[in-house]
């Protein structure tokens, strides 16, 4: 079944071209990691320093590796600084034989 994260992330005052740039050098790397569907990043209209990641995952194997994988720890590690807050992290999954459900 597939799993669906929303991280929403926080920046510091400025640092939220510091995070795209981040973000666009480990998405061709995470998109191709086994199972990653979508792997995309957000900025809230009205609020320049409040972004979220999106992403879809084919189960929870390939979740756990992506959480392992060298993108992931690079940028993990690069954007902590960035951070006002750590992140807060949301898991869904699809319900009613919805698209991606098994």
């Amino acid at each position: 079944m597939t799993i669906t994260v929303i991280a929403s992330l926080q920046v510091r005052e400025g640092a939220g071209e510091q995070l795209e740039e981040l973000v666009a050098q480990a998405r061709e790397h995470v998109l191709a990691e086994p199972g990653c569907a979508r792997y995309d990043l957000q900025r809230h209209r009205k609020d320049p320093q409040r972004y979220v990641m999106i992403e879809t995952w084919a189960d929870r194997e390939s979740l756990t590796a992506h959480g392992q994988a060298p993108a992931y720890t690079e940028f993990a590690e690069k954007s902590a600084g960035l951070l006002a807050a750590p992140p807060q992290l949301d898991f869904f999954e699809p319900i009613g034989g919805q698209v991606g459900q098994d």
